[in-house]
């Protein structure tokens, strides 16, 4: 009966969580209880449950439901986490690699020994080494 957990939380969802909700979860165990007693399994004891009037708002999870309420793992989470930072990932103004955020100084385009000035228009992202070796 454990699979079938989430019959309170759709009686919370409709009554709150408070005693207006109490009758119907007395109702549920009730059910739940005489099933059990009476040596019937889930298959047997939810079907005459749902035929009750006042529980029929309780549908059971089909197998499309499954999985679409349950938390991210923590491996879609990584997943997810490294194709967006892929795709953001801020690239080297001159060889055009992407450029890990502790990593990263600002060059100027054109040099400031060629009359480049410090102006966000002539500035860009560099990887320190590509900064101080390419152009010199």
């Amino acid at each position: 009966m454990l699979k079938y957990k989430y019959f309170i939380n759709a009686i919370v969802k409709k009554y709150g969580s408070g005693t207006r909700g109490l009758t119907a979860l007395t109702r549920l165990y009730r059910y739940l209880f005489d099933g059990v007693v009476a040596g019937r399994t889930d298959v047997e004891i939810v079907p005459e449950l749902l035929e009750d009037v006042r529980l029929k708002f309780l549908a059971p999870i089909v197998d499309a439901d499954k999985g679409t309420k349950k938390p991210f793992t923590t491996e879609r989470k990584s997943a997810v986490f490294l194709k967006e930072a892929i795709d953001s990932a801020p690239r080297c103004g001159i060889c055009h690699a992407r450029v890990h955020k502790n990593s990263i100084s600002i060059d100027h385009v054109k040099r400031r020994e060629d009359g480049g000035r410090g102006i966000a228009e002539n500035a860009q992202l560099a990887h320190p080494y590509c900064n101080t070796t390419y152009k010199n």
